[in-house]
């Protein structure tokens, strides 16, 4: 039972994600491969791979970053890089939280 001009309760919009790097819309899940890979979706990233340019992407909400590819050399140096300021950011909300908490307190 519906009725005229609402909308069904299953229809949820859900924004396109678009590759970073060549801006396609044919991006779609990618696997796990990695033990960097499996830290970053248990921070809330999903990891996407780009159907035209074959490169891999984490997105956390509506924000998305490449990820190194395999065969590079500098991968890890990436990945470490990409590591090292998601706990940076981390660290900051964290004493940021406390610190006001503190002062309500």
């Amino acid at each position: 039972m519906t009725h005229s001009g609402s909308r069904a309760v299953t229809e949820i919009e859900v924004p396109q994600k678009h590759c970073p790097k060549c801006r396609s819309a044919r991006v779609h899940r990618s696997h796990r491969k990695t033990t960097f890979d499996k830290m970053l979706c248990a921070a809330g990233g999903e990891l996407r791979r780009c159907h035209d340019c074959r490169s891999r992407q984490v997105w956390f909400a509506s924000m998305g970053f490449l990820l190194p590819n395999e065969g590079l050399p500098g991968g890890f140096a990436s990945a470490l890089l990409l590591g090292s300021a998601f706990a940076l950011c981390f660290l900051f909300i964290w004493w940021m939280i406390s610190r006001f908490t503190e002062l309500a307190g």
